[in-house]
């Protein structure tokens, strides 16, 4: 099973490393702020997408579904609580 590690590992240096040269690549085209937006859109893009294959609705995910001792007060659960909407 070692070899499982080594090669994960040598799969993640090769995410990671093809991750930076694309951002060095992109940033010289475009300013930062606009390759984190394009990140973030594309992240989300995929995070709705796998939602939708999994059949998970989108708006189920609010802080009333942690256990209770993750909110120190019953303030913090009513504020962050997006059943309202």
């Amino acid at each position: 099973m070692l070899w499982l590690a080594y090669f994960l590992a040598a799969v993640n240096a090769v995410i990671i490393g093809i991750s930076f040269l694309f951002i060095k690549v992109a940033v010289t085209h475009a300013s930062p702020i606009d390759t984190l937006a394009f990140r973030f859109i594309i992240a989300l893009a995929f995070c709705v997408v796998y939602m939708r294959l999994a059949k998970i609705p989108l708006w189920t995910i609010t802080i009333d579904t942690f256990p209770e001792n993750c909110y120190s007060s019953h303030v913090l659960r009513n504020i962050c609580s997006v059943k309202d909407f």
